[in-house]
């Protein structure tokens, strides 16, 4: 008889227990969904600081860059230092070139690297046609853009080695161009890209073809 009533008092201590646990669960539901949406709601503020931060930036004393090897003349700002890539030679013509903004020890880099288009497929094409070619390639989304006056597709957020970067291919007739640089948010390695990023898409707005 002891041990009858020693199960049944364990039997509804283990019910209370359940029913106890349930109601913590559902009183944290609510805090849990509106932690998600203030969340949300940091991204899109973040958004629209960068957005504005866009808006305010002067191009009036950025220096012009251009090549008439690479086909190309963007503006970019004082401090900025633009350097050849390596030498990648074709028919005698340089195929690359970096912007770099140095600052505590820290590398920030826009890289432009000119590809030949002779199909001259659009942007888009272009991109699925190099995910084919490199499937090792992951990244979060994508979408058309524009990069000044020029239709452009871009990977958001590649996973690169010790960061994220945007990489964003622009067609014009034969020629094509591919610009990486790092992406928004939280970025290892990279402390000042939530400044550094628009500045790198204005600079992208300033892009022309010669």
């Amino acid at each position: 008889m002891k041990l009858l009533t020693f199960h049944r008092n364990k039997l509804i201590f283990g019910i209370f227990a359940v029913i106890a646990v349930g109601f913590v669960v559902l009183a944290s539901y609510p805090l849990l969904f509106d932690d998600k949406k203030t969340n949300n709601k940091n991204v899109n503020i973040s958004n629209a600081n960068q957005s504005s931060i866009n808006n305010q930036i002067d191009t009036s004393v950025w220096q012009t860059y251009q090549s008439e090897e690479l086909g190309f003349e963007m503006k970019y700002p004082p401090g900025w230092k633009v350097v050849l890539t390596d030498p990648e030679f074709m028919n005698g013509k340089q195929y690359g070139v970096v912007f770099i903004f140095q600052s505590n020890n820290q590398s920030y880099r826009l890289t432009i690297t000119k590809i030949d288009n002779p199909l001259k497929l659009s942007s888009k094409e272009l991109t699925i046609q190099s995910l084919k070619d490199d499937p090792s390639i992951r990244y979060e989304s994508a979408s058309e853009i524009y990069i000044g006056s020029y239709n452009a597709y871009a990977l958001h957020r590649v996973f690169a080695i010790d960061e994220y970067d945007e990489q964003v291919l622009l067609t014009s007739g034969d020629r094509a161009y591919r610009f990486i640089y790092p992406s928004s948010g939280n970025n290892p390695n990279i402390p000042e890209n939530e400044i550094l990023f628009p500045i790198a898409e204005k600079m992208l707005s300033t892009f022309h073809s010669i």
